[in-house]
C-alpha cells in the first residue's frame, strides 16, 4: 500500500543577475506564481473573510443542503454538517456543500454529477502530453489512470495539478521546470470575489499579495515541502480540513526550526491545503528571514521533520502502539539479556571450526599492506571492506549470534511497521549494517580485533627468489631462469609481419602485389551517379549503345557488386559491339574472379579478343610507329631513340575534347597491353581454329615488352597505374634477373600522387629499408593514405598497426586496436582468403588484436594454409607454437611433425632470410622438430645480426647462450652482444612487451648496461599483468631494492594472481614453492600460513628442493598462530554481543519519551472535554 505519509521536498533561490534559470533558480515571477498557485488552485481549502464567517447561509445554500440530506441521510454524520448545524453561517454552509459535493456524493447542489464531465480541452491534452513526456512518472499516478479511462475536463485538471505539485520534484532539467512554472503563471485563477484564497501562516489572516512579494524578493534558500496523505487516512483522522493541518504546523514549528537550522524567530512560512481526490496534501513553503543565515535541509533533517508530523497526525494510532509497549519492554529487555549472555559464551572450539580465524588473519594482512591513513571502515578500499563484511557474515552464522540479531531486528521492526504499513523485507544483518541501524559499530570492531591480535613472532626462512637472483646484484646472474619465470611466457618472436620478415626474399611482397591477389585495379572512383543518370545509362545500354553497355557493366560490378549482371553487360558490349576493354574486364572475371564465375579457357579467349581489339584501335594512334618498334622487341628507350615523337594527353581541369579523349583511351590501351604481356595468354582451343594454328595465337609472358608498353602508357598520360606495374617489374627483378629496388622506389614515387598502390608499396619499402633508408615515420604516413582503399586498406591497416604495436612508430593503443580490427573485419568478409591473408588473420585471433582472442579460430586459419607452397611452413610453425604453449590441444607427435615441416621447408631455401633464420635458431635452441644443437642455433642467430629489426634479438639470444655456458665464447663477446641489443632496443619509441622485458632484465642485472633497479621497475611496470606475472614479480622486487617497498604490494598481488592462473593450466613445483612463500610473507595476498603449508606440501610432492624444510618450520608457527587468532575471534564475538545488547537497551530507553507523547495526547483530550491538566500525575509518570 506504500507509506502512510509521503514528504516531497525541494529548495530553490531567486536567480541572481545573469544566472541561468533552472531547477534550483527561479525568476521572481515564477516564485510568486508558485505561491499564487498553492493558494488558489481548484481543490484548495480556502480562507473565508471574517464577514463571510458572520453572515447567515443564503436560501440557495439552505436548499442545496436539504437536497443533499434527502439524497443521503448519512450526510448529517459529517463534521461539516455538525458545524453548520451549530452555527448556520454562509462559511459553514459552503464547507459542508464542498464536502458533500466533491468527496461524499459526487453531486453538485443542483443534483448534477460532480465535476466537469465535458471532454478535456485541446490545451489540457497537449499540456498533459508534454508533462508526461518530460516527467514519465506522471503516467503512473492514480490521477492519470482516471484521466486515461475518462478524459474529462475534471480528470485532466486533476492530472495537471498533481503533476505540478509532486512530479515537479522529479524534473531535473531547466526546460521542464520552465514549462511547469509557465503553466502555473498562465492557468486560470480560482479566486472567489477577488479575495478568497487558501494560504495560511502563523498570523491569523494571511495577505496573499504580500506573501507573493515576500517570497519573490527573498535572497536566500526557499524550501517547498508537500506533505501527502492517503485519502482514507485523511478522512478518518480529520485531515481534510485546514484547521487540522494548521494545528499540526503550529505544534511542529520548533522541530522544523531545529532540523532546518533556522532559529524559530527567523522562520517565515506559509501553507495551503489541497483536498484532492486521491492524495489530500499540504504545501508548506518557508525560509529564514535572516539574510546572513546559512541553512540547508539534509536528508536526515527531512526524516526528522517527517517524524514530527507523523507523530501528531497519527497520534491516535500511536496511542495504540505505545500503550501496550510498556508491558513488553521488560520482556524484550530480559530476552535480549539472555541471548546476549549466550552469544558471549561461544566457545573457542566453535570458533576454530569456522573460517573466522583465517578471515581475521587475512584481513590483518590486507590492512597491513595499506599505506598510511585511518584504519576505519569508512576509509578502507572496497576490496578490504568486502573482507570485513565477509567476516561479519561469518559471525552471523553462529546460531547464538543469529538468535540475538533476530531479536534485535524484531525490536527495530515495530516502529518501521508503523511508518511503512509492512515489515522490513530482510532480517537485520551485521554485514549490511548502516549507521542508522545501530549495528555499524561491528564493522570497526572487526578491524580493531584484526589489528590488535597478538600473533607469535614469525621465523625468517630461505626465500626461493635467491635461486634465480644473484646475491651480488652488480654481477650477471648465473644459472638459468626457472620455467615459471622464464621469458617463454611472452612469445620470443614479435607480432609476425610475414610480408617482409625476409628482406632478401620478395615472395611475401609478391604475394601481396602479384596478379593472383590484385588482378585488376579499379579506376579511381567517380562521383556517384544520381538515380536519373543511372536510368538514362541503363536505357541507352538496352538500346544497343556499346559504350553505355560497358559503363553500365562497370556500375554493376563496382557500385552494386552484382557480378552476374556485370558479366552479362560486359559480354554484350564485347560480343555485339567489339568493345575491347569490355572483353578485357570480362576476361579478368573469368580468370581471377570468384569460383562461381571462373572459366580459364573462356577467360583467355576474351583476353585474346581484348588484345586484338586494342591493337586494331591503336593503328589510329600517332604512337603507332613506336608500337611497331616495341612489338618487334625494342625497349621503350630504343624505340624512342628511333621515333622520338610521342602523343601525350594534356592533363587539364577543362573538359576534354573528343580528340583528347581518344588520346587518353589510346594510353589506356597501351597500359592494358602491358598488363596482358605481364600475365600472358594461353589458348587451349577456339571454335573454328585448327589446333596447328593455335600456336600463333598464344601470347607468352614478356616482361620486357610489358615494361615498354607500360612506359609508353605513362608517357602518353596513363600515370595512375602504369608506375605501379613498372615499379613492380623492377622490384621482382623481372627485367635484369636481379631486383632493382632503387628503380622500383623511383617509379613508385612517380606514381604516389595518383596511385594508392604506389603509396602502399613505398610504405613497405620505407619500413624495411629496401631501395630507401629505413624511415618508420614515412612508412606510417604512406600507410595512412591507403586506409580507405578497398583493396589495400586492410593490408595498410595491419601494417600500420604492427608498427605501432611493436613500438616502431607512435600510436595510441585504442588506435592500434582499431586498425587491427579494420584489417580483421575486411579479411573476415572474404569468402576464401588466400594463404597470406589467412596467416595474418590467424595471428590476430591468436593474440586477440582487433578481435576477441580465439585460439580455435586461429588454429582453423593456420591449418587452412598448411598446404600452401609459400606460406605452409609459416603456418605449420605457428600452429606448432600454439600446441607447445597449450593454446590448443594436440598430441606431442603432431607438434613435432609441424615443426619438422617448417624446418625441412625452410632449410631448403638458399637464402632463407631473417624471418626464417630466427625461427630455425629457436627450433635448434629448444630442440623443436630438430635435434637440439646450440651451435646450430647460434649459427642461424649470427646470420641475423645485421638485420635492422631482428639483429638485437639475435645478439641477445647468443649472449644468453654464452652466459649460461651453452656455447663457448669470450666474456667480451657476450658483453658486446648485450650492448648491441640494448643500444638498438633503447632507440625504439615504443618497444613491444618482449623487448621491454629483456631490457628490464638487463637493467636489473647489469647486462650490457649499468645496474639500475628503478629503471628496471619502470620497464617491468609497462608490461606487468596477470598474463605476465614474471614482470609483475620483478617489478615488485625492483621497488624493494630501490627503497620503495610500500609500493610493491599491488605488483606482488598481480604476480600471485598470474602464477595461480598458470598453476591451474600446468602445475610446476618451483612455481608452487614461490606461491607458498608469497602466502607465508603476505606478498600480494593476506598472510596465510595454512595456504602456505598447502603449497609447500604440493611442491614437495612434485619434487621441489627445500620444500620439506619450509614445511617443518611452518608447523610450530601455525599451531601458535591458530590459538592466538581463535582467542581474538572469541573476544570479538563477545564484544559484539555485549554491544548489540547495550544498543537494544538504549533503543528501548530512547522510545520512552513516547510516554510523554501519550500523556500530551491524553491531556489534549481532557482539555476538549473541559477537564483540568493533571501536572502532578504527568510529573510522576515521566521517567
Amino acid at each position: 500500500m506504500g507509506a502512510r505519509m509521503v514528504l516531497n521536498a525541494r529548495y530553490f533561490h531567486i536567480a541572481r543577475t545573469g544566472e541561468r534559470l533552472g531547477k534550483y533558480s527561479f525568476s521572481p515571477e515564477s516564485a510568486a506564481a508558485l505561491v499564487q498557485y498553492i493558494a488558489t488552485r481548484e481543490t484548495v481549502i480556502w480562507n473565508p473573510t471574517p464577514e463571510y464567517e458572520m453572515i447567515p447561509a443564503t436560501p440557495k445554500q439552505k436548499a442545496a443542503i436539504e437536497q443533499f440530506k434527502a439524497a443521503s441521510p448519512d450526510v448529517v454524520k459529517s463534521r461539516e454538517y455538525q458545524a453548520y448545524l451549530k452555527c448556520q453561517t454562509a462559511a459553514n454552509a459552503t464547507r459542508f456543500i464542498n464536502r458533500a459535493t466533491d468527496y461524499t456524493f459526487g453531486l453538485r447542489p443542483n443534483g448534477a454529477n460532480a465535476g466537469d464531465t465535458r471532454p478535456a480541452t485541446r490545451a489540457q491534452r497537449e499540456r498533459i502530453s508534454e508533462f508526461v513526456q518530460r516527467v514519465p512518472e506522471i503516467a503512473t499516478t492514480p490521477e492519470f489512470k482516471d484521466y486515461a479511462s475518462s478524459p474529462t475536463i475534471e480528470n485532466a485538471s486533476e492530472v495537471l495539478s498533481h503533476a505540478l505539485e509532486v512530479a515537479m520534484e522529479s524534473a531535473a532539467d531547466p526546460d521542464t521546470i520552465k514549462i511547469m512554472l509557465n503553466y502555473i503563471a498562465e492557468r486560470p485563477g480560482v479566486e472567489k470575489d477577488g479575495q478568497l484564497h487558501g494560504l495560511f501562516s502563523v498570523q491569523e489572516h494571511t495577505d496573499l499579495e504580500q506573501a507573493k512579494e515576500d517570497f519573490s524578493k527573498h535572497t536566500g534558500n526557499i524550501y517547498s515541502f508537500v506533505f501527502s496523505l492517503r485519502r482514507d487516512d485523511a478522512d478518518r483522522l480529520g485531515f481534510n480540513t485546514q484547521s487540522a493541518w494548521r494545528e499540526v504546523v503550529m505544534d511542529s514549528q520548533e522541530d522544523i526550526s531545529v532540523h532546518s537550522g533556522i532559529p524559530i524567530n527567523d522562520l517565515h512560512w506559509v501553507a495551503a491545503v489541497h483536498n484532492t481526490k486521491h492524495h489530500p496534501h499540504m504545501h508548506f513553503m518557508f525560509y529564514s528571514e535572516n539574510p546572513t543565515s546559512k541553512n540547508f535541509v539534509t536528508k536526515h533533517s527531512l526524516e526528522k521533520i517527517k517524524q514530527s508530523f507523523v507523530s501528531q497526525i497519527f497520534s491516535e494510532d500511536l496511542l495504540h502502539i505505545y500503550e501496550p509497549k510498556a508491558t513488553l519492554e521488560q520482556q524484550i529487555k530480559d530476552e535480549m539479556e539472555i541471548l546476549s549472555k549466550a552469544a558471549q559464551q561461544i566457545s573457542a572450539s566453535e570458533v576454530a571450526a569456522s573460517s573466522l580465524p583465517s578471515q581475521l588473519l587475512a584481513l590483518r594482512s590486507s590492512i597491513e599492506q595499506l599505506p598510511g591513513g585511518r584504519k576505519v571502515y569508512k576509509y578502507l578500499p572496497p576490496e578490504i571492506k568486502q573482507q570485513v563484511d565477509a567476516i561479519l557474515s561469518e559471525i552471523e552464522r553462529f546460531p547464538k549470534m543469529e538468535a540475538l540479531l533476530s531479536q534485535y531486528g524484531e525490536l527495530q521492526n515495530q516502529l518501521y511497521q508503523f511508518y511503512n504499513n509492512s515489515s522490513k523485507p530482510d532480517k537485520t544483518l551485521l554485514s549490511t549494517a548502516t549507521k542508522q541501524s545501530g549495528l555499524y559499530f561491528a564493522k570497526n570492531a572487526v578491524i580493531r580485533s584484526a589489528l590488535e591480535m597478538k600473533l607469535p613472532q614469525q621465523t625468517t626462512v630461505f626465500f626461493p627468489e635467491a635461486e634465480f637472483v644473484s646475491q651480488d646484484s652488480n654481477k650477471p646472474i648465473e644459472g638459468s631462469m626457472k620455467s615459471y619465470s622464464s621469458e617463454v611466457l611472452i612469445p620470443i618472436h614479435p607480432l609476425p609481419d610475414i610480408s617482409f620478415e625476409n628482406s632478401s626474399d620478395s615472395t611475401a611482397f609478391e604475394a601481396l602485389t602479384s596478379d593472383r591477389q590484385i588482378q585488376d585495379i579499379p579506376e579511381k572512383p567517380k562521383a556517384a551517379m544520381r538515380p536519373e543518370q543511372i536510368q538514362i545509362l541503363h536505357d541507352q545500354a538496352r538500346n544497343g549503345h556499346t559504350d553505355s553497355q560497358f559503363r553500365y557493366a562497370r556500375y554493376c560490378q563496382y557500385d552494386l557488386g552484382d557480378i552476374a549482371s556485370a558479366v552479362t553487360w560486359y559480354g554484350i558490349a564485347a560480343d555485339q559491339g567489339n568493345h575491347a576493354e569490355a572483353a578485357y574486364k570480362l576476361a579478368q572475371i573469368y580468370l581471377h574472379g570468384a569460383p562461381d564465375f571462373q572459366d580459364i579457357p573462356l577467360g583467355n579467349e576474351y583476353l585474346l579478343q581484348a588484345k586484338l581489339g586494342m591493337q586494331t584501335a591503336l593503328l589510329e594512334s600517332n604512337n603507332n610507329a613506336l608500337i611497331d618498334l616495341i612489338d618487334q622487341g625494342a625497349s621503350f628507350e630504343e624505340a624512342t631513340r628511333q621515333w622520338p615523337y610521342i602523343e601525350e594527353a594534356e592533363h587539364t581541369n577543362a573538359s576534354f575534347s573528343l580528340e583528347q579523349r581518344k588520346v587518353f583511351q589510346f594510353a589506356r590501351y597501351e597500359y592494358l597491353l602491358g598488363r596482358i604481356y605481364l600475365s600472358g595468354i594461353e589458348i587451349e582451343s577456339i571454335k573454328g581454329i585448327e589446333p596447328e594454328d593455335l600456336s600463333r595465337l598464344q601470347v607468352p609472358t614478356d616482361p620486357h615488352k610489358a615494361l615498354a608498353y607500360l612506359k609508353l602508357a605513362y608517357r602518353s598520360g596513363e600515370n595512375r597505374l602504369s608506375p605501379y606495374y613498372i615499379g613492380k617489374l623492377y622490384y621482382r627483378g623481372d627485367i635484369t634477373g636481379e631486383p632493382d629496388y632503387e628503380q622500383a622506389a623511383a617509379w613508385y614515387h612517380r606514381g604516389e600522387k595518383d596511385s594508392v598502390f604506389c603509396r602502399y608499396a613505398l610504405g613497405r619499402m620505407y619500413e624495411r629499408g629496401i631501395g630507401v633508408s629505413i624511415d618508420m615515420a614515412s612508412a606510417a604516413t604512406y600507410y595512412r593514405t591507403c586506409l580507405n582503399n578497398e583493396i589495400v586498406g586492410a593490408n595498410a591497416a595491419y601494417a600500420l598497426a604492427s608498427l605501432q604495436h611493436s613500438g616502431k612508430c607512435p600510436g595510441a593503443p585504442e588506435e592500434t586496436q582499431a586498425l587491427f580490427q579494420l584489417a580483421a573485419d575486411a579479411w573476415n568478409a572474404l569468402e576464401s582468403p588466400d594463404a597470406y591473408t589467412a596467416l595474418r588473420l590467424a595471428s590476430l585471433y591468436e593474440r586477440g588484436l582487433g578481435v576477441i582472442q580465439d585460439y580455435g579460430r586461429a588454429s582453423q586459419l593456420y591449418r587452412s594454409c598448411l598446404a600452401d607452397s609459400e606460406y605452409g611452413a609459416s603456418a605449420a610453425y605457428s600452429l606448432a607454437e600454439m600446441i607447445r604453449t597449450e593454446k590448443i590441444s594436440a598430441k606431442p607427435e603432431e607438434m613435432h611433425r609441424l615443426y619438422r615441416q617448417a624446418a625441412e621447408t625452410w632449410q631448403q631455401k638458399e637464402q632463407p632470410g631473417t624471418f626464417i633464420n630466427m625461427r630455425l635458431a629457436r627450433m635448434y635452441q629448444d630442440g623443436l622438430g630438430v635435434e637440439q644443437s646450440f651451435e646450430r642455433a647460434a649459427h642461424f642467430y649470427r646470420a641475423c645480426l645485421s638485420d635492422p629489426d631482428q639483429g638485437a634479438s639475435a645478439a641477445y639470444s647468443i649472449a644468453e647462450m654464452i652466459r649460461t655456458g651453452k656455447i663457448s665464447a669470450k666474456p667480451e663477446e657476450m658483453h658486446r652482444l648485450y650492448r648491441q641489443a640494448a643500444k638498438t632496443w633503447q632507440q625504439l619509441e615504443k618497444p613491444d612487451a618482449f623487448i621491454t622485458q629483456r631490457l628490464a632484465r638487463m637493467h636489473e642485472y647489469g647486462l650490457g648496461v649499468p645496474v639500475d633497479h628503478m629503471q628496471a621497475f619502470k620497464l617491468y611496470r609497462t608490461i606487468a599483468s596477470i598474463e605476465n606475472p614474471y614482470a609483475a614479480y620483478r617489478a615488485a622486487a625492483c621497488l624493494i631494492r630501490s627503497g620503495a617497498a610500500g609500493q610493491s604490494h599491488s605488483y606482488y598481488r598481480m604476480a600471485l594472481q598470474g602464477y595461480l592462473k598458470q598453476e591451474k593450466l600446468q602445475p610446476d613445483a618451483q612455481r608452487e614453492l614461490l606461491i607458498g612463500t608469497m602466502f607465508q610473507y603476505g606478498k600480494g595476498t593476506a598472510r596465510n600460513t595454512e595456504q602456505s603449508a598447502v603449497w609447500y606440501w604440493t611442491a614437495m610432492q612434485n619434487g621441489a628442493e627445500n620444500a620439506q624444510e619450509y614445511l617443518f618450520r611452518l608447523q610450530a608457527q601455525i599451531q601458535n598462530q591458530q590459538i592466538a587468532v581463535a582467542n581474538a575471534a572469541v573476544k570479538l564475538l563477545s564484544s559484539i554481543a555485549m554491544t548489540v545488547n547495550s544498543n537494544a537497551q538504549n533503543q528501548i530507553q530512547s522510545h520512552r519519551p513516547a510516554r510523554s507523547l501519550t500523556q500530551r495526547l491524553q491531556n489534549r483530550m481532557r482539555q476538549k472535554l473541559g477537564q483540568k491538566h493533571d501536572y502532578e500525575q504527568t510529573f510522576q509518570n515521566t521517567p
